[in-house]
């Protein structure tokens, strides 16, 4: 049997897929990954049983996708590539009805993920796995140990991408399909910019370390001629494997990043700066409803920041956020689960579940598509280059597969 995962974005979706790609080939299962926009050619060459999808929210045009495998009696199940944002208006986005009648299963990020779909009846079609990627070995901090290193997570994605820089043409063509959000975003960039400034000033000769940890979008030669070409205490930690970024600091300064679940899984203290960067009005979706910007213990102005800094241990912070309540509200958000098992478990029994005999292609036909799928890929990478797409035609992509295990390499 064979199950056929559409990857959207490597750097987000292929935490933990080694390990449950190992797991189920012990039980007779091939996991085939393929990136989003190449799933026709990988469902007809792959011939897969079922498939993974990342998103089908309205517009996504993998709805398609599901309405294709719909028609092949081929099972679809939604895990998606981004959670922890579960308000209602959202949700109804994200889980469209005409969606939720063709799905076989939707496998949850926290149990609060599937309210929308068990308000029309669908309960039955959920299955709460946890994130991938909040799957931690906890860090063993030094109980008195003063702070040092202070790591900072970007939430930037157009003043600083890797992919496209024109802020001007990106304001203009978000309002014209009346993207208000991405318009906050923009906004937020500034101040998000000119924030860490003045931490960076405020601690230039207190004998702190910054790490900059640059979103996956972001390019991380702007940050180093930005800040560490200017500030030898200030460098950028460019591996996309968070745990390393992790492993390297004491306490995390964070405004809205869900980087600071990864830290409080993890055992690392978060400080919220988010009364130090205003919100815009434009803002509204991340700034009322966002659950991960409430993380962390908030601090009042750059003075209230230092006092903890300076004050304060790693551990006796994280017993504040403790006192706060933040790490029950992350279990309730992202629960920690043994999600590479359930994934593996909920997958068979799918599978086993009301078997179809489908009719196999002939050899013309296979090797048709064998050719169509692998002429695209290398297409892909040669013309396209769209450094999120996964390919496991290249070496790099399945290295990073192997490095984002989160049962070897935790």
């Amino acid at each position: 049997m064979k199950v056929l995962w559409i990857i959207d974005n490597k750097y987000r979706e292929l935490w933990g897929l080694e390990d449950i790609r190992e797991k189920l080939k012990s039980k007779k299962i091939k996991l085939v990954l393929c990136n989003k926009f190449n799933w026709k050619s990988g469902i007809e060459y792959f011939e897969p049983n079922a498939i993974i999808l990342p998103n089908v929210r309205n517009n996504s045009p993998l709805k398609s996708t599901v309405n294709f495998a719909h028609k092949k009696n081929i099972k679809s199940i939604l895990y998606k590539s981004e959670g922890l944002h579960y308000e209602k208006t959202f949700m109804q986005k994200e889980h469209p009805i005409d969606m939720l009648e063709k799905l076989t299963k939707i496998f949850l990020w926290a149990n609060e993920e599937g309210n929308i779909a068990r308000s029309h009846g669908y309960e039955d079609k959920l299955e709460t796995i946890g994130g991938l990627r909040f799957v931690f070995k906890k860090k063993i901090q030094e109980k008195e140990k003063k702070i040092i290193t202070i790591g900072i997570p970007t939430t930037n994605r157009y003043s600083t991408s890797k992919f496209y820089i024109n802020i001007p043409r990106i304001i203009y063509t978000r309002l014209l399909k009346d993207g208000i959000s991405q318009i906050g975003l923009v906004r937020n960039e500034i101040l998000f910019f000119i924030c860490i400034s003045k931490i960076f000033k405020r601690f230039k000769n207190k004998n702190f370390k910054f790490i900059l940890k640059p979103h996956p979008f972001e390019d991380p030669k702007i940050y180093k001629a930005a800040f560490s070409a200017v500030d030898e205490n200030i460098t950028v930690e460019e591996d996309p494997d968070i745990r390393n970024f992790l492993n390297k600091i004491d306490v995390m300064i964070n405004q809205y990043s869900s980087s600071n679940i990864h830290a409080i899984k993890a055992g690392i203290p978060v400080l919220n700066i988010t009364k130090l960067i205003p919100w815009n009005e434009d803002f509204g979706e991340v700034a009322n409803d966002y659950l991960p910007k409430d993380l962390g213990v908030k601090v009042n102005d750059f003075a209230d920041l230092e006092n903890h800094l300076i004050k304060y241990s790693s551990n006796e912070l994280f017993d504040l956020m403790i006192k706060k309540g933040d790490l029950e509200v992350v279990e309730k958000i992202c629960p920690s689960l043994n999600s590479v098992d359930l994934f593996t478990k909920n997958i068979e029994i799918i599978l086993n579940k009301k078997k179809i005999d489908k009719k196999k292609k002939n050899i013309v036909s296979k090797i048709y598509f064998f050719f169509r799928y692998y002429l695209k890929e290398i297409y892909m990478i040669l013309f396209l280059r769209r450094e999120t797409l996964f390919h496991y035609f290249k070496l790099g992509d399945r290295k990073l597969l192997k490095k984002f295990s989160v049962l070897k390499n935790n």
